[in-house]
Parts: structure tokens; C-alpha cells; sequence
């Protein structure tokens, strides 16, 4: 009976760390089409404007937090994207390089 007692309890447990993590595997996936989103808007500005823009700027979405920053030259600008997940040990940074001609 013991040994019955303490499988189930292991199997609990196990069942709530699963649970946890595909929570947060679908922070990760917003987050990522966030970001996406983001890094297309800020992309099909004009590379003068882009050039331009404010970085650091922070917006919230949902539970979200991010920031993004404009860096490089004129001709090919990268754009870093940087989204705070909450229960995420770090957040989640994604970058492109916009080529302008």
C-alpha cells in the first residue's frame, strides 16, 4: 500500500511539472509571433525612419513585456526584439538585420 502511495504521489508530481512547462511553452509561442509581429513592423519602415527610431521602447501585451532596439549602420539596421515572460529564467531575445537599399 505504501508503495502505491508514493507512485501515485511521484506520478502527481510529475503531472504538475508537465503542466507547468506547456504553460510555459505557449508563453514561448505567443511570445515568439509577438516578436515576429514586432520585428515585421519595425522591418517594412523606411530604412531613413528606421534609422531614427527610438530605441527602448516598451509596450506590454497580454503578459508580456517587451523592448526593442535599433542598432547598426543606415544601410543595414538590426533590429533586436527582447520579451519578458514571466516564470522565464531569462527573456527571450530575437534579432534580423534589415538590408536597405
Amino acid at each position: 500500500m505504501v508503495m502505491l502511495t508514493v507512485g501515485v504521489f511521484g506520478l502527481l508530481s510529475v503531472f504538475a511539472k508537465t503542466i507547468d512547462q506547456m504553460a510555459l511553452a505557449r508563453r514561448q509561442s505567443v511570445a515568439a509571433s509577438y516578436a515576429q509581429r514586432r520585428l515585421d513592423s519595425l522591418a517594412a519602415l523606411p530604412c531613413a525612419t528606421l534609422a531614427s527610431f527610438p530605441s527602448g521602447a516598451r509596450r506590454t501585451f497580454e503578459t508580456l513585456s517587451d523592448t526593442w532596439a535599433v542598432t547598426g549602420s543606415a544601410d543595414a539596421p538590426t533590429i533586436t526584439v527582447s520579451i519578458t515572460i514571466p516564470d522565464a529564467s531569462a527573456p527571450l531575445v530575437y534579432t534580423t538585420v534589415v538590408p536597405c537599399r
